[in-house]
């Protein structure tokens, strides 16, 4: 029982400071907000009780949230987002690696060792043919499955690499991609609060909108 007690504090403490580190980050305009519970900001999260910045989202699997969310990635167990999104395409670029690496030893095992032996299985009806075909058959069975296996997996795991790669080169994330229209509104209430904001603390300061 005092084991799952202090579980529980260290968790407790870990989620305030993640909590503490995500809002000490935030804009001035993002903080003190009064949240009028029948019209809330689209952008506030109810559990973690802020004001989630422009491109975050709360990860309910996670119980957090995340800063510039791209997806939870059950793969690593983890959110991908702003801060470990470029070890995330590390990683399927290595992965990409890989996959390509062994499809190549697997193309060219199976041209080397059964392209002769085809051509002459087919030309030789001898006894000793006839016996060695259930080793024959065995060894191209699994060989032709570790084929299939990294060629879907070529296509999976290379593709999606591109695809990260074209998000990062255009600045973009999977779930803005998904839903390009949540990411709209953030940055039209982003821009009435900051607005808000400088007419109240500095309202000789320029206006200047939001960028993404």
């Amino acid at each position: 029982d005092d084991d799952q007690h202090q579980e529980q504090q260290q968790q407790k403490q870990q989620q305030q400071g993640d909590h503490a580190s995500t809002t000490s980050t935030m804009e001035p305009w993002n903080k003190n907000i009064m949240i009028d519970p029948n019209n809330a900001p689209f952008n506030f999260c109810w559990r973690c009780k802020m004001v989630r910045p422009i491109r975050s989202k709360h990860c309910y699997d996670c119980d957090r949230c995340i800063s510039k969310f791209d997806h939870h990635c059950p793969m690593v167990g983890n959110c991908v987002g702003g801060k470990n999104h470029r070890f995330f395409v590390l990683f399927l670029c290595a992965q990409s690696i890989i996959v390509v690496w062994c499809f190549q030893l697997s193309l060219t095992d199976l041209y080397t060792k059964y392209h002769n032996v085809l051509l002459r299985h087919s030309s030789d009806s001898s006894v000793a043919a006839v016996a060695d075909n259930n080793n024959f058959t065995l060894g191209v069975v699994l060989r032709l499955m570790f084929f299939m296996a990294m060629f879907f997996s070529l296509l999976i795991v290379v593709g999606l690499c591109g695809f990260h790669l074209y998000l990062s080169s255009t600045n973009q994330t999977t779930y803005e991609m998904v839903k390009p229209h949540i990411l709209e509104k953030w940055v039209k209430e982003e821009n009435k609060r900051k607005k808000k904001y400088f007419k109240k603390h500095a309202p000789l300061a320029a206006y200047v909108h939001v960028d993404v």
